[in-house]
């Protein structure tokens, strides 16, 4: 991070990585990983297990992504064996619009945080999630801070009471919660929430630390 930013806001989840870099303040959110599938190829799918037992639909990541790494790092049987065919030539994607695309009209299934995905499916009527809660995949989004900011005591203040009024919960729901209406769907971009929750933040700590 530019040591002229006093803070960075995106779909930042925390790593030992990025924490050599940047300190993160108290997670904004918890969640894991879910896979983005078309709903005619979900009868039988129900978890990565039986995602992983099957052949016909193949199954990739954002290329280099964070999500790729966590199935890198796992000793786990099962997500190793899922890792091997996800780092397949071909398989990877580029970006979130090509998810999209080859999960609608190839068999496909795209992996990725929860939160992206579920606002990927509910932006599209077609298709659904399948959700895994293994311990493993467990992340955390925070906001990101240069190293040693006098910042970072302010912002955990304003997150702890932020969450035990339970506003960050509530404004991470209504970017989540759009559903398909006559079939027709409505969605936001996944960050569109995270920035009017970061507002909210820093409104609370001009309110209460001016």
């Amino acid at each position: 991070m530019a040591k002229s930013a006093d803070f960075g806001v995106s779909n930042i989840t925390i790593t030992k990585e990025r924490q050599q870099w940047v300190d993160f303040t108290d997670p904004l959110l918890n969640y894991s990983v879910s896979a983005l599938i078309h709903k005619s190829h979900a009868k039988h799918i129900k978890t990565f297990n039986q995602l992983a037992d099957q052949t016909p639909i193949t199954y990739g990541s954002l290329r280099n992504g964070s999500t790729m790494k966590l199935f890198d790092t796992s000793d786990e049987m099962v997500i190793r064996r899922m890792y091997a065919l996800m780092n397949s030539a071909g398989v990877p994607v580029d970006d979130l619009r090509e998810a999209v695309r080859r999960v609608r009209h190839e068999r496909y299934a795209y992996i990725d945080d929860t939160m992206t995905v579920q606002t990927l499916a509910r932006g599209n009527c077609d298709l659904t999630v399948i959700a895994d809660n293994r311990p493993h995949f467990q992340r955390r989004i925070a906001i990101a801070l240069p190293k040693g900011s006098n910042n970072l005591p302010i912002f955990n203040r304003v997150i702890k009471q932020l969450t035990e009024r339970d506003i960050i919960p509530e404004i991470a729901q209504k970017y989540w919660g759009v559903v398909c209406v006559h079939g027709k769907s409505y969605a936001s971009t996944p960050n569109t929430w995270l920035i009017q929750l970061i507002c909210v933040v820093m409104f609370a700590k001009y309110l209460l630390f001016k």
